[in-house]
């Protein structure tokens, strides 16, 4: 498990060329929800990002890891001092463990960039549909913060 994890926050740290090439930075930090874990996200242009996130299934099973990766678009539709950009995407994810599970999934939910931070706290939903080991639409979600650099 720890080796998973190390080999995730290396393609993460990895991705931080990609990323200060756009000049928006590289975000690590934790996400509570499905998965349980680490949460990493790349800008790759002004209002879109890469996500990836491993961990554990969910809060009641510690067995199996889920790695998941997601294309976000970003749309700033409040007015505010705040910064509270809507974020909505797609992607896959993938869970390994005794029974390995395959899974598309729709991203949607809300940001918040405190003003004069480098952090963002982050509330997500995800419709997913899974193929494997059986054929289920499951709500899995996300709460998670991340320090950009």
């Amino acid at each position: 498990m720890q080796r998973r994890i190390l080999v995730l926050t290396i393609i993460c740290f990895s991705l931080i060329t990609i990323s200060s090439a756009q000049g928006h930075g590289f975000g690590l930090g934790v996400v509570v929800g499905t998965p349980t874990g680490l949460s990493c996200k790349a800008w790759i242009s002004h209002s879109s990002a890469l996500q990836i996130e491993a961990g554990w299934p969910s809060l009641s099973q510690t067995e199996g890891t889920v790695l998941s990766f997601d294309y976000l678009l970003h749309a700033h539709i409040f007015r505010s001092h705040e910064q509270l950009p809507l974020f909505y995407g797609i992607g896959g994810v993938v869970g390994l463990s005794s029974t390995n599970a395959f899974g598309l999934r729709g991203v949607g939910g809300l940001a918040w960039w405190p003003h004069g931070s480098s952090t963002d706290i982050f509330l997500q939903v995800l419709p997913t549909f899974y193929f494997t080991p059986s054929t289920k639409f499951d709500f899995d979600f996300g709460l998670g913060v991340r320090y950009f650099f």
